[in-house]
């Protein structure tokens, strides 16, 4: 016995309008298919991919991080740990911002748990995540990160202009 269903022609026509957004999608345009081919309507085409990102330096010793921070470029060192939540979600915002500033700003972490606690406590870091802006060796802010990402990066580009333009 053989029953109609009219699920069957929706799913094609779902089907082939997938199909011509697939197609059509380089024009920025869709035509509906189906009944009446008259109504068009606009696709948004979005990137594939996720926002640029710049991977950040990781500081392994008190060497390395002397030798980073001693530059006559600004640098931000951000002191974090993979267990926190609040540092890894950071983390990926100063990616962005890496990104932004390309190679006039230098970005590092330091894994406060793979790093020697001397290194930790002589830069005056208490809790997590801690960032800290410095040039030719001088530490020029600080600010501890205990409120939502968007207003950290913020107030951590301000603090890279003021830094920048102190040439």
């Amino acid at each position: 016995m053989f029953v109609a269903s009219s699920a069957a022609p929706a799913m094609r026509t779902t089907a082939a309008v997938t199909r011509a957004t697939r197609a059509n999608a380089r024009d920025g345009a869709l035509t509906w298919l189906g009944r009446a081919p008259t109504r068009r309507a606009r696709v948004v085409v979005r990137a594939a991919g996720p926002a640029a990102r710049k991977e950040l330096l990781e500081i392994e010793s008190r060497e390395a991080f002397d030798a980073l921070v001693g530059e006559d470029r600004v640098t931000v060192v951000d002191f974090m740990a993979l267990w926190c939540r609040k540092c890894v979600f950071l983390k990926g915002k100063l990616e962005k911002k890496a990104s932004f500033f390309g190679d006039d700003v230098r970005f590092a972490f330091v894994d406060v748990n793979k790093v020697s606690q001397e290194l930790v406590r002589g830069c005056g870091v208490e809790s997590m995540p801690t960032l800290q802006v410095y040039r030719n060796g001088e530490k020029l802010w600080e600010l501890v990160a205990g409120e939502d990402g968007e207003a950290v990066v913020k107030k951590l580009h301000y603090a890279i202009e003021d830094a920048q333009k102190e040439k």
